[in-house]
């Protein structure tokens, strides 16, 4: 899509399938505080500060004071009696640093210690299977903190079905009944043929290094959250690639618990289910992100909350979704084979695999989606955006391919509808279109077009000056154009598909849908826009393009670019 703006020229442009490992995330002034417990009133409440203490953010440990443990086949050593070694299984009673260096081709690292002490395990080239439990299981402690030595390649694995050592379901590569955090410059492999990848039942705390992660199930697990500074990952998941889950079927999810903060990093995610989901909410504060999902590519049973980075869902059965979403910025691209955005309440299990949902997503004063800011493209064959509730635009720069059929619309909402600025247009079938309603004080046109339309949709003032151009990469019949250019008052003419419309903006909002009264829903009504019988002076019409099939996912194509750039998806 190629877009041109009087001051804003605005399309994404990132190479969504380089990745460049970048530095950590800085955080100053940081208190050795645990728990975001300020989160109640909302996210814009969160204190970064308490998402990480200072010791997750140091990678640093006394090498002549840490206890080592050699590991090897032919018999595991270490000098110090807080190790109990017993063949391949080596347990660690006390609290205190520790550094693990050899192989072990069948063995175990248990911490067991007082619940109250604190332990750093420094990985220093560790190669750790346990065929069926965890290569590193922490049964008991306060906090674990793992640290990946720097230049260091450490890999920890599983090959088969687990089986259980005592009261606790073990079912991770590392198992984590307390905290942990994983810190460092090193790399970690994790290969879990059976089960998850790394899980902690309480707070799990990743603040650097270079991970691959293999698993049948989740890949990164944390009950009460996972909270992520800096990272490079590498996830294949059988399940979610990164997962929060604390809510119960009798209970609902504290405010506090159940959630997933990123700072920053650089994700490769392809999982089976979701890319990121939690049962509270999912806050992107910045980082990269390549994810391909088989069901949604964001999901939060709460809020979705993108503030930054650079976001590509290439695959996605609906893109990011929450009961409510709101994106303040960031460059986002979503591929999705059904919805784009999706506002709705309740637990998802929404995908095309014919499972049922545990709550079914209905009609909720209390789904909103808002966009403030970020540049944002959406291509869907379900909506483009759709929110059980209502729709806020104040900002950024919004592109909406949307559906070929028409019992989906690029733009979706069963509340109120309100645009206040940013850039924002919708293009693709007719039948359910939306356009925005009451209370919006930028002006909008949706314009219904006869005939199916492929190719740039321009706008012209009266005076024909270009105020806005546009090239949607799939056919539409509608296509919704809102910019800070178009004032109530004046009269435009939008080229679209080599015919030309006359739009007199008598009111801020022209034109509505393509239903008259379709479902009750604001912004629709009958077909606005008087098409002109020929095309202008010099163009051909439009040979037919005939009837395509409706509903799938399309190959990608050329997302959009500014003049004479490339845009690569």
């Amino acid at each position: 899509m190629s877009c041109r703006i009087k001051i804003i020229s605005g399309c994404l442009l990132f190479a969504a399938y380089v990745f460049l490992i970048t530095g950590c995330a800085s955080f100053e002034n940081l208190e050795d505080k645990k728990d975001a417990k300020d989160t109640e009133s909302g996210l814009d409440s969160i204190d970064v500060s308490e998402m990480f203490t200072n010791r997750d953010m140091d990678f640093s440990y006394e090498e002549q004071n840490a206890v080592k443990i050699l590991l090897s086949d032919e018999g595991s050593s270490c000098d110090s009696g807080n190790v109990d070694i017993s063949g391949g299984r080596i347990r660690i009673l006390k609290e205190g640093s520790y550094i693990l260096s050899g192989n072990l081709a069948e063995g175990q690292i248990i911490i067991d210690t007082e619940d109250t002490a604190k332990l750093q395990l420094v990985l220093d080239n560790a190669d750790i299977n346990c065929s069926t439990s965890a290569a590193l299981y922490v049964k008991q402690a306060d906090k674990v903190f793992v640290t990946l030595a720097e230049g260091t390649e450490n890999h920890l694995s599983n090959r088969e079905e687990f089986v259980a050592v005592d009261e606790n379901n073990v079912d991770a590569v590392i198992f984590s009944r307390d905290d942990l955090t994983i810190n460092g410059s090193g790399s970690l492999t994790i290969d879990a043929a059976y089960g998850h990848g790394i899980v902690s039942k309480d707070d799990l705390a990743i603040t650097g290094g270079i991970y691959q992660i293999t698993s049948a199930s989740h890949a990164l697990s944390g009950k009460d959250s996972v909270r992520i500074a800096d990272g490079n990952f590498r996830i294949s998941s059988g399940k979610d690639g990164i997962q929060s889950d604390y809510g119960t079927e009798t209970e609902e999810t504290p405010a506090d618990k159940g959630f997933i903060y990123v700072a920053g990093g650089e994700f490769q995610i392809t999982a089976g289910d979701d890319g990121l989901q939690a049962s509270s909410f999912v806050q992107i504060a910045d980082g990269r992100y390549q994810i391909e999902a088989e069901d949604d590519g964001i999901h939060a049973d709460g809020e979705a909350y993108i503030h930054s980075g650079e976001i590509t869902i290439a695959k996605s059965y609906e893109g990011i979704e929450g009961q409510t979403v709101e994106i303040t910025g960031g460059n986002i691209q979503i591929l999705a084979e059904d919805d784009g955005l999706n506002a709705a309440g309740g637990r998802d299990m929404s995908n095309f695999t014919g499972e049922e949902r545990e709550e079914p997503f209905a009609s909720d004063e209390n789904c909103v989606i808002q966009i403030s800011g970020g540049s944002i493209v959406i291509r869907a064959s379900g909506d483009g955006i759709d929110s059980n509730g209502s729709l806020y635009v104040s900002g950024g720069e919004t592109y909406v391919y949307g559906p070929e059929n028409d019992g989906n619309g690029a733009l979706d909402y069963a509340g109120e509808g309100r645009i206040t600025g940013g850039v924002f247009v919708a293009s693709g079938a007719g039948g359910m279109a939306q356009n925005f309603g009451e209370g919006s004080s930028q002006g909008a046109m949706l314009v219904m077009l006869p005939e199916w339309a492929e190719g740039t949709a321009s706008l012209a003032d009266s005076s024909g000056s270009e105020v806005f151009s546009c090239t949607p990469e799939k056919r539409y019949n509608s296509i919704l154009i809102s910019t800070p250019d178009i004032r109530e008052g004046e009269t435009y003419i939008l080229t679209a598909g080599g015919r030309q419309t006359t739009v007199e903006m008598t009111e801020a909002i022209y034109g509505s849908g393509g239903m008259e009264g379709g479902m009750g829903r604001p912004g629709q009504g009958g077909i606005s826009g008087s098409m002109e019988e020929q095309p202008p002076e010099g163009m051909e019409p439009p040979e037919d393009m005939g009837e395509r099939p409706s509903g799938g996912m399309e190959p990608p194509g050329n997302m959009g670019k500014p003049a004479g750039k490339e845009k690569i998806f």
